[in-house]
């Protein structure tokens, strides 16, 4: 199949079209909240197995991360067990990774979108 006839799958015919789980969302809000709760599922279902959590984590797009952390607060989620690797950041000169206080820290931007939620 060319990348054109892909493109004219219709919607409601799309999971006949791989194995792949899809959603359909309706716009962006609900994108973000869709992902903040794939989130928060997958660290409940292994905070009940006993396993750590381990997520890769871009910083771009953001805005599913407050309504992680809204979620986490308001169904009280144990996130002892939670480890985020941010996906990219940036290093001085000598390698090292920037500090918090620089304005382009990935750290210090996930930081605020965690520890400081407000649903938009």
């Amino acid at each position: 199949m060319t990348l054109s006839e892909m493109l004219t799958i219709p919607t409601e015919e799309l999971s006949k079209h791989t194995d792949i789980p899809i959603a359909v969302l309706p716009d962006l809000p609900s994108l973000y909240r869709h992902i903040a709760r794939q989130m928060a599922d997958l660290v409940i279902a292994n905070n009940k197995e006993g396993r750590p959590t381990k997520m890769i984590v871009p910083v771009g797009p953001t805005q599913q991360y407050p309504e992680f952390a809204a979620i986490v607060n308001e169904e009280r989620i144990d996130c002892r067990n939670l480890w985020t690797f941010n996906m990219d950041e940036y290093l001085t000169w000598q390698g090292r990774p920037i500090p918090e206080s620089h304005p382009m820290s990935f750290k210090a931007t996930m930081k605020q979108l965690l520890c400081c939620p407000r649903r938009r």
